[in-house]
Formats: C-alpha cells, structure tokens, sequence
C-alpha cells in the first residue's frame, strides 16, 4: 500500500514537471525567485547550528549559466549547503532528487507528500526511472538556460572519503558542452560543546569535453574532487 502509496507520488511530480515544461523561461524564473527569497532563512539557520568556512568563492567569477554543480553527498540537505555559495546570476539551480531513501523518516515526509512539494517549489528534478531518463531531463533543463546540481556518488556518502563516481555528470556535460564545477563538504564535530564546523571549498571550471569518453572524463573529474577534499583538513 505504501509503496503504491509513493508510486503515485511519482507519477504526480513526472506528470507535473511535464505539463508545466510548455512555460520553462516562466518555470524558471519562479524557481530562480523561491531559491532567491529562501537565502535569508538558509544562511541564517546555518550560521545558528554551524560553523561555516568557504574558500574558493573567486572560481565562481565570470561562471556563466548553465553549470552542472557537483559535490560530494554527506548530507541529505546538500542542496540547502550549496545554496550558501551561489549568487543570484548563479541561479536557478535544478538539483537532481532521489525519490527512495535509505532512512525511514525520509521515505514517511515522502509518503506525505512534504518531499515532493518541497521539490516542487525549489525546481528538483526527480531521480525516478532509468538513469537515461535523469540525463534526458537534466540535459533539457541546461539547454533552456538552468544550472543543474548532483552527487556524482549516487548516495550519501559518510566514510570519509571519496567514493565511486558514476558517469552521468560528465555524460551531461559532453552533450551539452556544459561546464562542470566541483564542489566539497567537509564537517567537523570533534568538539561536542561547540557548534560543528563546515568546511566548503569551491574548486576550479571542469570540462568533461577534453577527455574523450565519459567513463575518461568521470575518472579525471573523481581525481579532482579527491584532491579538493583533501583541502578540507587543511
């Protein structure tokens, strides 16, 4: 019953997105506004509950729509961090969404429908189908001017390290021609009586379009992450 329950979920988002896809520059600017307007309460609520330390901010200069943001994936509210670095010529952003979760409590505010309202508003693109069908979406959202934003990991991801990339954000990237701009987080929480400290560093313009195949470009992209999340503990 649950799963028929978030199954017709699903199909409500796929089916909205598609209807309203007639208007995209009238979509976009209404996500470009509520990504806008939730900055104030984004930046606040993190600077209460955090610590928040950004380097790299001069590589967002001269970056022009559309980009396809990617960062590791250590918290399921990785699209509000990202959030703290963009401007407003940055925006709008479509984050790539899962529609499945590992942790109950998500997969429940799914079931309710505060997941996919939640994406509704903020211009997610759902996870659900074939991973064709994700790429299909994202490369349509880049060629009517939006930035796109995923986790090349696939899954949240707390190891502490770097793990597996897959290949659909370079595969974006070599079809459009779109520039990949990698990001890292990195939390600290070895003090308990303070509040954690994040840690953002904003890397250097990644073009998937210089190394061939996507599985070359995914390779040389995971070895450039790698490298900006060993900045974190410096």
């Amino acid at each position: 019953m649950e799963q028929a329950k978030v199954k017709t979920l699903e199909e409500s988002i796929n089916h909205s997105q598609e209807r309203r896809a007639s208007s995209p520059y009238l979509l976009s600017f209404f996500y470009r506004a509520t990504q806008y307007l939730s900055f104030p309460v984004i930046y606040t609520l993190f600077h209460i509950f955090l610590r928040v330390k950004i380097t790299g901010l001069e590589n967002l200069n001269g970056l022009n729509r559309p980009v396809i943001f990617v960062s590791n994936h250590v918290r399921f509210y990785d699209s509000f961090t990202l959030r703290l670095i963009l401007k407003y010529e940055n925006l709008p952003i479509r984050p790539i969404g899962a529609t499945r979760f590992k942790w109950k409590m998500l997969t429940f505010l799914y079931s309710i429908g505060i997941i996919p309202l939640a994406y509704l508003i903020f211009g997610v693109i759902t996870a659900s189908g074939e991973g064709d069908s994700r790429v299909k979406k994202a490369c349509e959202a880049i060629e009517r001017g939006d930035s796109v934003y995923l986790h090349p990991e696939g899954t949240i991801n707390k190891s502490g390290n770097i793990g597996e990339f897959r290949t659909g954000s370079c595969v974006i990237a070599q079809n459009t021609g779109a520039v990949i701009l990698p990001i890292v987080f990195g939390y600290n929480n070895s003090n308990k009586y303070i509040r954690p400290k994040l840690k953002i560093v904003i890397g250097e313009k990644f073009y998937a379009t210089e190394y061939g195949t996507p599985d070359h470009a995914t390779e040389k992209l995971r070895e450039e992450v790698k490298i900006l999340y060993n900045k974190i503990n410096d």
